[in-house]
C-alpha cells in the first residue's frame, strides 16, 4: 500500500522533472533508510520496562517491509495500513477498531503512543487515551487534545501505563 504510493508518486516526479533514476530503485532505497532507524537514547529501556507491565503493539501508517526489524526479538503485535488498507487517522477508524477487537479492551484502557497529529486524532476518535510524543515541541493545533504530552517516553507517567 505505502510502497504503492511512493511507486507512483517517484516515478510521477522524476518524469515531471526528467530526472535519469529508477524510481523503484529510490523506492527501495527509502524503504532500507527507514528500516535503518536507529532507537532514540530512552526507547530501548522504555520498551524493556513496559513490556514487563503491559501488552505491546506498533500501530504503523507504513508496510511492514518498512519497519525496522527490531521488534521481532520482542512478543509484539504489529499492526500495519498495509495490513488492514487503513491508516490512523482515517474517518472509518479501522486501525484503532481492530486494535481494540484484537485485545477485547475496553477503548479507555488502552494507551497510544505517537508522535503525529493522525497518531492522537486517530486514537482519540475511538475513544483510547493518547500520548503525545512531542520531540521537537511542536505547537499543537487541532481542536482535539492529546490527553499527555511529552519529549521522551521516559516521561510518560508511570501510572498511566
Amino acid at each position: 500500500m505505502t510502497r504503492d504510493i511512493y511507486l507512483q508518486s517517484f516515478k510521477n516526479i522524476f518524469l515531471h522533472n526528467n530526472i535519469q533514476y529508477d524510481y523503484k530503485a529510490a523506492v527501495d532505497h527509502l524503504f532500507e533508510e527507514h528500516r535503518a532507524s536507529e532507537f532514540y537514547e530512552e526507547t530501548e529501556a522504555f520498551l524493556e520496562f513496559l513490556l514487563k507491565k503491559v501488552k505491546v503493539c506498533i500501530v504503523s501508517d507504513t508496510d511492514e517491509q518498512m519497519l525496522p526489524p527490531f521488534y521481532k526479538k520482542y512478543p509484539i503485535q504489529v499492526f500495519t495500513s498495509e495490513q488492514f488498507k487503513s491508516y490512523k487517522n482515517d474517518q472509518a477508524n479501522k486501525m484503532f477498531t481492530e486494535i481494540i477487537k484484537y485485545y477485547e479492551a475496553a477503548p479507555e484502557n488502552i494507551l497510544h503512543i505517537g508522535d503525529s497529529p493522525a497518531d492522537v486524532l486517530g486514537a482519540k476518535r475511538a475513544g483510547i487515551k493518547a500520548v503525545w510524543l512531542n520531540r521537537t515541541q511542536a505547537n499543537w493545533n487541532h481542536e482535539v487534545k492529546p490527553d499527555y504530552t511529552v519529549r521522551r517516553l521516559d516521561e510518560i507517567p508511570n501510572n498511566i501505563l
